[in-house]
């Protein structure tokens, strides 16, 4: 056998022990054969290989057992969630490194403190009910609170489960605590993208159904403009003849321009309802503007008209311009914006009868010039702000109900929006947002525009072809334009119109463009294929007639919409024939 180990204390007391037990049972070794004495020598050894072998197994698990210690703690300790272990008076026994962490204090100074010290204060009834009901349940359960690192407050999330003694009662709480701050957060920011989303879905609802109303309005308005204009034209110009024909007889004048200024209103109602329905942006005829410029100069030319009313009833108005800032400038056309501004300034002073304050206010925000309009007066509900833009909807004991959507109209034709913001007794906002422009304020004039010219005779050479299916506008027009000097003729079908242009020449062809069977856009087809073509004038009741003509070959000299003045066709048709 080889040289033995040295002995520890530990082994040297397992030998002693060893040897008290073995006294009462020793065996004199001289009372042994030898034969006996190898054997048991021989027995000793092998069981001595067997104690070595099984030495060997314990330090082997011992070393196991160590290792799967240490990965436990490691485990523990480095978790990236906290693990607390609080005793029944929910002081806290053990903790591992990421709940110290979590709240931001050292391990061993954690040790025998409540666990309640680092939460909320606003949230301590929520951990006392959380700890209730883990102990009443058995069973795991969870909650979110707000606790401390330092005085800095987290989101946590609390798992616990109690752990009962033998006698069953509870003596422990396992908690497992997350920190859920980031989720949370990005909960919030998510229910403010819904929020948004939400708003520009009702926003653009908002939107849709009102485009639903000026396409249902736009609709109604083309066949009413095209009846009701064709018949105010034979009014007024059978108003024109007379009183052409009645110069010096002052009393039935004036009678007559009393009946033309009622069918001018009637075609400026007309005219309204297709400003407001007529949504398509007219570029060709935008400049660029400076809006705060704008805002001053209307509110100066509209000042004395409100003021003297205002002072006439007792009550006064300011208007507040601190929050007009220089801001980049609009495309639009500067009348009709100015008509925007006088509406709702009318329309804020109407909300104002006690007095008031008027607010404007601009600035600039993601690419666009944002207008803001305030009032102190009497504010609207719910209702009334939904439909403040409908087209003949007021709240007015007097008024057409157009006001406002016309100014509608307005800015989505300038590529805008307008949005309302009211309360009961509390006042209004109107937000209006136009695309901003790099361009700077400029003026943009027309290719032509013509001069005040005195309507001059013109010979019979200078034939004119007069095509309307109203046949009382055919008479009053080849009436009047005979009396000019011109060769008129005047047919009420197109049919017949391409005839005549078939057999005869004509330097000019006046027509209307809604007839039945051949339309004036046919008879401008048939004109774009003739070699000697005539100058063409439309005359119309549809109101957009001038925007364009889609898949015609040819546009017209000269547009002009019933009613019209006599002589401002007069003064058309002898441009077109100069040229």
């Amino acid at each position: 056998m080889g040289k033995k180990p040295p002995e520890n204390k530990t082994d040297a007391e397992l030998r002693r022990k060893a040897l008290e037990k073995l006294n009462p049972y020793t065996i004199p070794v001289e009372n042994l054969s030898e034969a006996e004495v190898r054997k048991l020598a021989h027995e000793l050894q092998i069981h001595q290989i067997e104690l070595e072998m099984q030495a060997e197994e314990l330090r082997k698990s011992q070393t196991l057992i160590e290792e799967s210690r240490q990965k436990y703690l490691n485990l523990y300790d480095l978790a990236p969630v906290g693990y607390f272990t609080l005793n029944e008076k929910g002081f806290i026994h053990e903790v591992n490194f990421a709940g110290a962490f979590m709240l931001g204090a050292e391990r061993h100074s954690l040790i025998n403190k409540p666990l309640s010290k680092y939460i909320v204060r606003e949230d301590a009834d929520l951990f006392y009910l959380h700890r209730k009901r883990v102990s009443e349940t058995g069973n795991k359960e969870t909650c979110e609170l707000r606790m401390l690192k330092g005085d800095q407050p987290f989101h946590a999330q609390l798992e616990s489960r109690a752990i009962p003694d033998s006698k069953n009662n509870i003596n422990q709480y396992l908690i497992i605590i997350t920190d859920i701050s980031a989720r949370i957060e990005a909960q919030i920011k998510l229910k403010e993208i819904n929020e948004t989303l939400e708003y520009q879905i009702k926003e653009r609802t908002k939107e849709l159904l009102q485009s639903k109303k000026l396409e249902s309005m736009g609709i109604m308005t083309t066949g009413v403009a095209h009846g009701f204009n064709n018949i105010l034209a034979i009014i007024d110009g059978k108003i024109q003849m007379l009183m052409r024909e009645n110069k010096g007889r002052e009393k039935l004048l004036e009678e007559l321009r009393l009946i033309r200024r009622s069918v001018k209103d009637g075609a400026e109602i007309v005219r309204r309802m297709n400003k407001f329905t007529k949504v398509k942006e007219d570029r060709d005829w935008f400049v660029a503007i400076d809006l705060c410029e704008e805002i001053k100069s209307t509110i100066d030319s509209t000042h004395p008209g409100w003021k003297e009313c205002a002072e006439r009833e007792g009550i006064a108005y300011t208007i507040n311009l601190d929050g007009v800032k220089h801001v980049s400038c609009i495309m639009g056309n500067p009348l009709e914006l100015r008509e925007v501004l006088i509406n709702i300034i009318k329309n804020a002073f109407d909300a104002m009868p006690g007095g008031g304050t008027l607010s404007f206010s601009t600035r600039e925000e993601n690419g666009s010039v944002v207008l803001e309009i305030s009032d102190t007066g009497i504010g609207m509900d719910e209702e009334t702000q939904t439909k403040i833009f409908d087209p003949f909807f007021t709240t007015k004991e007097r008024g057409t109900g157009l006001g406002m959507s016309i100014v509608y109209g307005t800015v989505k034709r300038h590529g805008g929006k307008i949005a309302a913001q009211s309360q009961k007794e509390r006042g209004s906002t109107l937000i209006l947002s136009f695309p901003a422009a790099k361009e700077s304020p400029g003026i943009t004039k027309s290719d032509h525009e013509p001069g005040k010219v005195t309507p001059e005779k013109r010979g019979l050479r200078n034939g004119i072809l007069i095509v309307d299916d109203e046949a009382t506008i055919g008479k009053v027009l080849s009436s009047f334009l005979t009396g000019e000097g011109y060769n008129v003729v005047f047919i009420d079908n197109g049919a017949g119109a391409l005839d005549l242009l078939k057999k005869d020449e004509f330097d000019l062809v006046l027509c209307d463009l809604g007839m039945p069977d051949i339309s004036g856009w046919d008879i401008m087809n048939v004109i774009a294929d003739m070699a000697k073509k005539p100058k063409i004038g439309i005359i119309t009741g549809f109101l957009n007639a001038s925007d364009d003509f889609p898949g015609n070959k040819i546009k017209a000299d000269f547009v002009i919409n019933k009613p019209f003045e006599l002589d401002n066709l007069l003064h058309s048709i002898n441009d077109s024939l100069r040229d």
